[in-house]
C-alpha cells in the first residue's frame, strides 16, 4: 500500500475532488483518502459562467509550476486527463512538469473518448497528444482493451493498465428482492450514456411493466429533456427523476435498488458500474470500453450492443423473471469488485511510483523503457 515515503514526492492534478460530480473527481476524492500526505492541485472546476474556465485555470497554472519550484520532495507529477478541454490543460501542465521543472510524469487517461478525439483532431493537435502520451514516463490506461489500442497508435508509449478504484461500502449489504423490480441508472443525462433508450424500451413496454418494475434516474447534464420524456411517454408513475445524487441520498439508492442500468454508447470503466457492484448490484451495461473486464456476460449482470433496445428489454425481462437472478449476479458482483478496492489498486499504484523513484526500473506491464523515447 501507500505510505508517507511515497506520497510525499507526488503531485496530483485534475478535476477538483471535493463535492465532485464527475467520475475523474470521484477517484480523485479516494486518492485523498488514501494519500498521507496529499499534494493536490486542481486544473479545473464547474462554474456556471464557462468564461470562467480561463481565468481559474490560468491561476491553477500558476499555483502548480510555483508548488514545484518550491517542493523540492515532488518528484513525480500524475496528471489525471480525459478529452476535448481536458487535454488542452493537460498538455500545458505536461509541458510545464516536463520541460521546466523536469519531473517524471504519470498521463492517467480516463476517458473512453480519447481516441476518438485524438483521430478528429487537426495534425498539430495530434502532435500534441502524441508528445503528452509518448513523452509520459508512464501512460496509465483503465483496461487490457484500452492497453492494446493504446501501444497500437502510440508506439512508442509506456502503457501500463490500473484499475479504477472504489471504496467498500460504509455500511452491510444485505439483498433481498422484494415487490416491484428496482432499476438505477446514474449517470450524465444525455445520448452518450444511453439514458433515452432505456427510456424508449419503457415507453415500449410500459403495459407490460406497470407495477412490476420501476427505474430511478440520478445524474446531471440534459435534466429538462429527461424530465419533458418521461412526461411525454406517461412514465411518471413508473420512473423518478432524482437529479444529481450524492452522499446519504446515493448510499440509500444503492441499499434499496436491485439492478444497476448503463447502456452507454462510450465508456472507459465508469466508476458508477464499480459502485454498484460494491453494493451487490447486477450490472446491464454494453461491451464497450472496459465495461467487459467488470461485467461478465451471464454471470454477474448481462452486457448488450449499444443502442439495442431489443436486448436491453430481454435483459431486464430476464431479471423480473428468474427467481433469484438479482440476488446470485449480486452476490458474483460483490465477489467480483474486491480487485477494485484500495488495498488492491493503491498496491499496484505504489510499484508504479516506486520504479519511477527507483533509476532504471520500468513500471510492470510497461512495453519500453522510459530512456528509449
Amino acid at each position: 500500500m501507500l505510505t508517507e515515503h511515497l506520497t510525499k514526492h507526488v503531485l496530483l492534478t485534475g478535476p477538483h475532488h471535493v463535492h465532485n460530480r464527475g467520475g475523474i473527481g470521484g477517484v480523485i476524492a479516494i486518492y485523498a483518502r488514501y494519500f498521507s500526505p496529499f499534494k493536490c492541485l486542481a486544473s479545473y472546476r464547474p462554474f456556471k459562467n464557462k468564461l470562467l474556465y480561463i481565468p481559474y485555470f490560468a491561476v491553477q497554472y500558476t499555483r502548480f509550476c510555483w508548488r514545484l519550484w518550491r517542493d523540492k520532495d515532488i518528484e513525480i507529477v500524475h496528471i489525471h486527463g480525459a478529452a476535448e478541454g481536458s487535454f488542452y490543460r493537460k498538455y500545458l501542465l505536461f509541458k510545464a512538469a516536463k520541460g521546466l521543472f523536469n519531473r517524471k510524469v504519470i498521463y492517467h487517461i480516463h476517458s473512453g473518448s480519447f481516441l476518438d478525439f485524438y483521430m478528429s483532431r487537426s495534425s498539430r493537435v495530434q502532435g500534441w497528444v502524441r508528445e503528452t502520451v509518448e513523452g509520459s514516463d508512464v501512460v496509465i490506461c483503465l483496461s487490457e482493451g484500452w492497453k492494446r489500442l493504446y501501444t497500437r497508435r502510440f508506439a512508442r508509449a509506456n502503457v501500463t493498465v490500473l484499475r479504477n478504484v472504489v471504496s467498500p461500502p460504509v455500511v452491510p449489504v444485505s439483498r433481498q428482492r422484494t415487490g416491484p423490480l428496482k432499476l438505477l441508472f446514474l449517470g450524465l443525462i444525455g445520448e452518450r450514456k444511453g439514458i433515452f433508450d432505456l427510456l424508449d424500451v419503457f415507453y415500449e413496454h410500459k403495459k407490460e411493466w406497470a407495477g412490476n418494475i420501476t427505474l430511478t434516474i440520478g445524474g446531471n447534464g440534459e435534466t429538462e429533456r429527461v424530465q419533458q420524456t418521461i412526461r411525454e411517454y406517461g412514465l411518471e408513475d413508473m420512473v423518478t427523476f432524482a437529479g444529481w445524487v450524492s452522499g446519504q441520498k446515493k448510499t440509500e439508492l444503492l441499499l434499496t435498488s436491485d439492478v444497476f442500468v448503463l447502456p452507454s454508447y462510450n465508456e472507459a470503466l465508469p466508476l458508477s458500474i464499480l459502485e454498484a457492484m460494491s453494493y451487490k448490484m447486477p450490472v446491464i451495461s454494453t461491451r464497450i470500453g472496459g465495461i467487459p473486464d467488470m461485467v461478465v456476460h451471464d454471470q454477474n449482470g448481462f452486457l448488450v450492443e449499444p443502442g439495442d433496445r431489443d436486448e436491453i428489454y430481454a435483459s431486464i425481462q430476464r431479471m423480473l423473471t428468474e427467481n433469484g437472478l438479482v440476488e446470485m449476479m449480486g452476490r458474483e458482483s460483490a465477489r467480483m469488485i474486491r480487485g477494485f478496492y484500495p488495498e488492491a489498486v493503491f498496491t499496484q499504484l505504489a510499484e508504479i511510483y516506486k520504479n519511477l523513484l527507483t533509476p532504471g526500473v520500468v513500471p510492470a506491464g510497461v512495453g519500453k523503457p522510459v530512456n528509449n523515447l
